[in-house]
């Protein structure tokens, strides 16, 4: 009988597999998600790119958001050389965020420096 539920039933699902539309809605959603990961890639590249410590140490943050987000889409497109590119990015943002954190040791251990 329509609209009736039975225990452990989805309100919505008659069988297995997605809904119709629910298949195309997921594929929007991926295929959208390069759209923050350009954006966090061009963010960041603006920040690692300043004078500023700071902004540099959160530029290297960015970065590594945007290798996951990345890497998240190239997987589900099936783009696994992007993937093996984001992971040598990535590799070297976290030395970008090591060394950024070594010299502000540095220069914040040297005297008349705050």
């Amino acid at each position: 009988m329509p609209g009736r539920r039975g225990p452990g039933t989805v309100p919505g699902r008659t069988g297995a597999g997605p809904e119709p539309g629910q298949a195309a809605g997921m594929d929007a959603l991926w295929e959208f998600l390069q759209w923050p990961a350009m954006a966090a890639s061009l963010a960041a590249a603006w920040l690692v790119a300043s004078r500023g410590m700071g902004k540099r140490h959160a530029g290297f943050w960015v970065f590594l958001s945007s290798n996951a987000l990345w890497i998240a889409w190239g997987w589900h497109d099936g783009a696994y050389a992007l993937i093996a590119l984001q992971l040598g990015l990535a590799a070297l943002n976290v030395r970008g965020v090591m060394k950024n954190d070594a010299s502000h040791a540095a220069s914040s251990s040297e005297p008349g420096r705050d």
